[in-house]
């Protein structure tokens, strides 16, 4: 006679155990250990080209991917299950503090008065081709009229060059008292423009100086447009960029407005600006990504804050085109 053949097993392990194993357990922890490596990243920032890179990760896509493994460990069996589902329930309410407290600044209002400044600024930036030349003059009318109804006292536009061929251009800058151009930037203010010139061009870096007269004193902001290669450094060229202003003896701005390429939080920003404050973190509610348009889950675009400066109200708005979004500050002295 001849015996069934038995089933084959990993280890002396039946093979329902181990894809249980799999499942229940590895699966909710490597969910816990992507998600402490994200926190942590995110905490220490972008110091280095690996916590770069981790840094970049959305703590918003955390959630799901930590919901599952919380729901997965439910089935984990054995000594470490409890703690498994403890740690993952831990990891999980801290991603969503951190998506509800510090992304999205739940329960900040501020009221806007007559002598605060209200300060706009579009990185204007189309894709390459003239497919998406096409579609952004077609569309920017409905640009023109949507950065009119944001009431900006001062309205800085990076690349937008191609919204003077706009038939409703000459009456949309008309709105405004004052007008100056440079570099690829275009300034339009209710306020008497001093000044508008570049201060540092090099490398892909943008920075541009703006001065005007707003109640009676001179403002300083400056506008960036910095690189945006993922393999740059933000540690070195922000360095690199300290050092060259540190240079040039300029007198520091008031406001730092632009496409800083990296995203809120960044140790190496901050570190080049001790001073400035996120707008956002400070005035903001709501989801502040700006880039890409279609799913801005990046908020490279950012408006910092100096001493002596207040920020009461920011919000970010969606344009008919372009890769960035609009973003919208309410400034008081």
């Amino acid at each position: 006679m001849h015996s069934e053949p038995s089933t084959p097993q990993i280890n002396g392990a039946p093979p329902g155990r181990w894809l249980r194993f799999i499942l229940f357990t590895m699966g909710p922890s490597l969910a816990l250990l992507l998600g402490l490596v994200v926190l942590v990243g995110r905490s220490i920032g972008d110091i280095s080209p690996l916590l770069q890179w981790i840094s970049w990760v959305p703590v918003v896509m955390l959630l799901p991917i930590l919901l599952v493994g919380l729901m997965l460990s439910l089935f984990a069996r054995g000594r470490c299950a409890l703690s498994l589902r403890c740690l993952g329930s831990v990891a999980f309410a801290s991603a969503l503090v951190w998506v509800t407290v510090v992304d999205f600044g739940f329960l900040r209002s501020g009221t806007v008065v007559q002598d605060d400044l209200v300060l706009v600024n579009w990185n204007a930036t189309i894709l390459p081709g003239e497919e998406s030349f096409e579609e952004a003059l077609l569309n920017s009318n409905q640009a023109l009229e949507l950065l009119s109804d944001l009431d900006a006292e001062v309205l800085v536009i990076f690349n937008g060059g191609y919204l003077r061929l706009a038939s409703d251009w000459k009456v949309f800058q008309d709105r405004f008292d004052h007008s100056a151009r440079s570099a690829t930037v275009m300034v339009l203010s209710h306020h008497e423009i001093l000044e508008v010139r570049p201060i540092l061009a090099s490398g892909g870096s943008l920075i541009l100086k703006i001065r005007i007269r707003h109640l009676g004193s001179e403002r300083i902001i400056w506008g960036f447009d910095l690189p945006s290669s993922p393999r740059l450094s933000r540690s070195e060229l922000f360095q690199t960029l300290r050092g060259r202003l540190d240079g040039l003896t300029q007198s520091e701005p008031e406001v730092l407005v632009g496409d800083f390429n990296v995203p809120r939080g960044s140790r190496s920003l901050a570190r080049a600006f001790p001073d400035h404050r996120s707008a956002f973190s400070e005035a903001g509610t709501g989801w502040s990504g700006t880039w890409p348009n279609a799913f801005p889950l990046w908020d490279l675009d950012q408006v910092l804050v100096g001493p002596g400066l207040t920020a009461v109200e920011y919000e970010v708005i969606t344009p008919p085109h372009g890769m960035h979004r609009i973003q919208r500050v309410a400034l008081r002295w």
